[in-house]
């Protein structure tokens, strides 16, 4: 069974653009990338996720498929939601967790349909 899991922008309800560059910066620690004109390819240097792909498109996001969930994975994300605007949601919206309290940035009907809610973290643990 495939699982995967986001990390998503939004800004006033809306879809919003994570720069590449953010993207590329946050994941340097990680590991390496491949880029194309339509989207990044994520290259882990360890397990944390059998494959991840950013799109470039107008609603960019990180797209992580059959993720590890270990510790070094939770700290991969909490990393990622430094970025304004960003948030962590698995795809059937089993939960929205994101490092900011601006409920607002993201889309009421996304909101209502989430089984737990918003989470508000404040560390990798939190995930």
């Amino acid at each position: 069974m495939s699982y995967t899991v986001f990390i998503g922008k939004f800004k006033d309800g809306e879809p919003a653009k994570i720069a590449v560059d953010d993207i590329k910066n946050g994941f340097s620690k990680y590991g390496s990338i491949r880029e194309t004109s339509s989207e990044i390819e994520l290259i882990a240097d360890r397990d944390l996720f059998e494959s991840g792909t950013f799109t470039k498109d107008n609603f960019s996001q990180l797209s992580l498929h059959r993720p590890s969930i270990d510790q070094e994975f939770k700290n991969f994300v909490f990393d990622f939601l430094q970025i304004d605007g960003t948030c962590y949601f698995s795809q059937d919206l089993d939960f929205i967790k994101t490092r900011s309290g601006e409920i607002k940035n993201f889309p009421r009907d996304m909101i209502e349909h989430c089984v737990t809610g918003i989470t508000v973290v404040t560390s990798p643990e939190d995930l």
